[in-house]
């Protein structure tokens, strides 16, 4: 008995894994880490809200662009198989970028709250509410092509494209 156990044990330790099983398992854990970002977010706003200090306040907004961050590392997926979700996520992490600095901010604050505008303009782009900058049409086509996306491909494969995407295209900046 504990030889099978052992020999499964190696196996699952040892045995390697094809691409789309780890983009499936990380398609995973980016939706698990951005519940628990979520939930972080909130318990660090509720400690700053009892107690309010500027390091309370620090953690707090470093923790807002944990969220951002999480929920930029699922967005495509999140938006392609859970809309409802991905839009009050954003909407969340909004109405929780938009508190004002308690006291000058030094250069490592600026840098967290330079990177929270930016993870947050880009999460924007795949709301489907309506966008300012885009035509009805390009929302209406993105919001199409997600629905073919969902029912075509898995969170993994999804996951997959988006890092590759991602890593060819990295030198593009959004225009603001």
């Amino acid at each position: 008995m504990l030889d099978r156990i052992i020999e499964i044990l190696v196996d699952k330790l040892f045995r390697p894994t094809s691409a789309a099983e780890r983009a499936d398992r990380r398609a995973k854990e980016n939706l698990v880490f951005v519940h628990e970002a979520l939930v972080q977010c909130h318990c660090s706003f509720a400690a700053y809200d009892e107690a309010p200090s500027e390091e309370g306040h620090a953690r707090w907004r470093s923790d807002v662009l944990e969220l951002a961050q999480s929920i930029d590392n699922a967005r495509t997926v999140l938006a392609t198989f859970g809309q409802v979700a991905f839009n009050e996520v954003v909407e969340y992490t909004y109405s929780e970028s938009i508190a004002p600095p308690i006291s000058p901010l030094d250069n490592q604050r600026m840098a967290v709250e330079a990177a929270l505008s930016d993870a947050l303009y880009n999460l924007s782009l795949l709301k489907t509410e309506d966008h300012q900058d885009w035509s009805d049409n390009v929302v209406k086509t993105a919001s199409r092509l997600r629905e073919v996306i969902a029912k075509q491909l898995t969170p993994g494969e999804v996951q997959r494209a988006q890092e590759v995407f991602r890593k060819k295209h990295s030198h593009y900046q959004f225009p603001r």
